[in-house]
């Protein structure tokens, strides 16, 4: 007599906590553009588009440059380029819907939503400037101390959010 044992599957639930229904699972050989194959188990499930998680990351000592948008291999010195996920939402949430600031944060939603700086333009103006000749330039002049720091702290603040980026130019 021979008994066939299934484990059970895995639950997995989304960020907001809602459960997402688990079908099965298959094993794929996955290959991520490293010059090497990966051959994993994945769970098929109600969702979108695939995800690859960090089990499979650990696993495969795989490294994620979100700046560089790419994916290393340290094993092999590769990296292949890798283009994030879009998705409709991009707010902050919390994991339990009850929690005792849930409300208030979804009470200040644009307070919780990442910074673009794709913004609506608010007004039909749009503006030329022509221009001949050599480029005008003037001698830098200081700052007054208090102006100086707030204006550090804006292109500081600038560059961490990857608007700007540091320059040698004239």
């Amino acid at each position: 007599m021979s008994v066939f044992f299934t484990p059970p599957i895995l639950h997995l639930y989304a960020a907001n906590g809602t459960k997402i229904p688990v079908y099965s699972r298959r094993k794929v050989l996955i290959n991520l553009g490293l010059r090497r194959s990966f051959d994993w188990t994945f769970y098929v499930g109600e969702v979108s588009q695939a995800i690859i998680g960090a089990d499979l990351l650990a696993h495969f000592n795989l490294l994620v440059d979100v700046k560089g948008r790419r994916l290393i291999d340290p094993l092999t010195s590769i990296s292949s380029p890798a283009q994030p996920a879009s998705c409709d939402s991009t707010h902050l949430t919390v994991i339990q819907k009850d929690h005792q600031f849930a409300t208030l944060l979804r009470s200040f939603l644009t307070l919780t939503q990442p910074y673009s700086a794709e913004l609506p333009i608010k007004h039909h103006v749009t503006h030329l400037i022509e221009t001949t000749g050599p480029p005008v330039h003037a001698k830098a002049r200081r700052l007054a101390p208090e102006r100086y720091r707030q204006a550090k702290a804006e292109f500081e603040s600038l560059m961490r959010q990857g608007i700007i980026r540091p320059s040698s130019s004239n």
